[in-house]
């Protein structure tokens, strides 16, 4: 499964993975592309949050072509923003 981090405001791409290698928990991921941009978006300059806002997964290979023959939806999204009291941990096990 392909990971991709983008920028909230800009939508530039921050971290591509196409799932080949050995999986990194989330956290570490955000932690090195803090590290890696200084903490700041390289287009917009807006700071790069260490917690996802937004999640979004879509279907991708065959998964696309059943998803789309049974009439699913084409991505799910999930919107953190919308708990802002909650604490989120991205954990890995």
């Amino acid at each position: 499964m392909a990971l991709i981090v983008r920028c909230k405001m800009c939508g530039f791409m921050l971290y591509y993975n196409r799932g080949d290698s050995i999986f990194n928990p989330m956290d570490l991921i955000i932690e090195k592309i803090v590290l890696y941009y200084g903490g700041r978006c390289p287009r917009c300059y807006s700071l790069i949050y260490r917690i996802p806002t937004r999640i979004i997964i879509r279907p991708r290979g065959r998964f696309k072509k059943i998803v789309k023959e049974k009439g699913l939806p084409e991505q799910v999204v999930i919107d953190l923003s919308d708990f802002p009291d909650s604490k989120i941990n991205i954990t890995s096990e």
